[in-house]
């Protein structure tokens, strides 16, 4: 009751319906890579164990099972790689690019809602916001 409380009151009706969407989620190694190239991130975490790698800004974002996260991780480091970081977390089967200005602001002030509550431990999203709606959100 608490967060359906603090999403009706903060932001109105742009949260509501609130719906179940934990089955767009599923639990999934991510490890952060800075790498020269897709090709040699690639090698290299498919050498470690890991299922698939795609551009993260500058960086590649490696995902594996749960399980071998820190595996994975070892192994791309003992390929001299750097490794922004390594963790099990809950990766979204879908991503919503966000391109309005205002839905921008009104999602990352759900996001702050939620992040405020002292019940809420963890917060998983499914949008995108690309670097130029970013910039324009912090001018």
């Amino acid at each position: 009751d608490g967060i359906r409380d603090k999403l009706v009151t903060g932001v109105q009706t742009c949260a509501l319906p609130i719906c179940a969407v934990g089955w767009q989620f599923s639990r999934r190694g991510v490890v952060i890579v800075n790498g020269p190239d897709e090709d040699t991130v690639m090698m290299a975490a498919l050498d470690s164990g890991a299922d698939d790698v795609a551009p993260d800004g500058a960086s590649w974002r490696v995902t594996c099972d749960p399980s071998k996260v820190y595996e994975v991780r070892d192994g791309i480091q003992g390929q001299g790689l750097e490794v922004v970081s390594a963790e099990s977390t809950m990766v979204s089967s879908m991503t919503v690019d966000v391109t309005s200005i205002d839905d921008a602001r009104k999602i990352l002030r759900i996001m702050d809602t939620l992040d405020d509550l002292d019940d809420v431990q963890d917060v998983y999203s499914n949008f995108d916001i690309s670097d130029e709606l970013v910039e324009q959100l912090g001018e």
